[in-house]
């Protein structure tokens, strides 16, 4: 068992993973740091202003992520560019900007986590759990689909 369990780490698709979860915590790193300074500045009533910039920042960053460490694209870049930032923002939009007003403009709940002098809502942090999730659903089924492509011709 334990046996089959290290094989099945070992595999393309675990090793995929490991990178994608790497990058997403990078990724996440720098949208929790960005938001959360003019977050500092705009106050947590503005926090619509905060998360536009974090978001753009982060979608950024994510796409030469998954482009050269996790997907390892050798697909054509400007679809591939074009369909990330298309997708990352609608995800973003959709996921991020609806929970955090859903929870803490409706509902009214504006616990934050206090960390290095920085204060991060508890509902940023929630939002990003079904971010992560979409994105990479996106990205392995539709952005980065050109990679099993080239797989198959270095074999």
């Amino acid at each position: 068992m334990i046996n089959w369990l290290l094989q099945k780490w070992r595999s393309p698709a675990a090793a995929e993973f490991i990178r994608y979860l790497i990058s997403g915590i990078l990724v996440t790193a720098l949208n929790f740091l960005v938001f959360s300074l003019l977050n500092r500045v705009l106050g947590l009533d503005l926090w619509y202003y905060s998360n536009l910039p974090a978001i753009v920042l982060s979608i950024f960053f994510a796409y030469f992520l998954n482009r050269y460490f996790v997907f390892r694209s050798q697909g054509p870049i400007w679809p591939e560019i074009l369909n990330f930032f298309l997708s990352r923002s609608l995800v973003s939009l959709i996921f991020e900007y609806f929970s955090i007003w859903l929870l803490l403009d409706l509902i009214g709940w504006r616990r934050s986590l206090h960390l290095a002098g920085l204060s991060l809502p508890y509902a940023k942090i929630i939002a990003q759990f079904a971010v992560v999730f979409g994105n990479y659903i996106i990205g392995k089924y539709f952005i980065f689909k050109h990679k099993e492509q080239f797989d198959a011709r270095i074999k």
